[in-house]
């Protein structure tokens, strides 16, 4: 509930579509293996299919909006491959000595924190954070 929250804070601060579903078109890592296991070759060819001629930063193409929208795509796509071929490190099977699955406390706080593009340095930046961080630490 509390990473909803958050997910739907950073969805009206930056005027986002929210939606009650996931994306059927995105590819999940949650499919009871702790990494789907692929050769630096493998992964490098399952990457480049999908950036070689069809993602760019720059284009000389008068269609702006549908080069956007090919783009948005592209990179929505890209980032489910990125989900699906990494190391599921929520899985029960995963151990690593230096960290473990995701608190979706710690997961809500970074990705609100991260949204509002703040610093906790000093009152005059950022009072909020510092006076969570002072109760924090109490």
């Amino acid at each position: 509930a509390v990473l909803k929250g958050a997910l739907q804070l950073i969805a009206q601060l930056y005027n986002l579509p929210t939606s009650s579903s996931p994306n059927k078109s995105m590819v999940t890592c949650n499919d009871g293996k702790v990494v789907l296991c692929q050769t630096p070759q493998q992964l490098s060819q399952l990457l480049l299919e999908h950036t070689s001629s069809s993602f760019s930063l720059h284009t000389n193409n008068n269609d702006k909006n549908s080069t956007v929208e090919s783009q948005q795509n592209t990179l929505l796509h890209l980032l489910s491959l990125l989900q699906k071929y990494s190391v599921n490190t929520s899985n029960p099977y995963f151990f690593n000595q230096l960290y473990g699955r995701v608190d979706p406390v710690s997961l809500a706080a970074e990705l609100v924190t991260v949204a509002c593009n703040s610093t906790s340095f000093t009152y005059e930046v950022a009072p909020v954070f510092v006076l969570i961080e002072q109760e924090v630490m109490k």
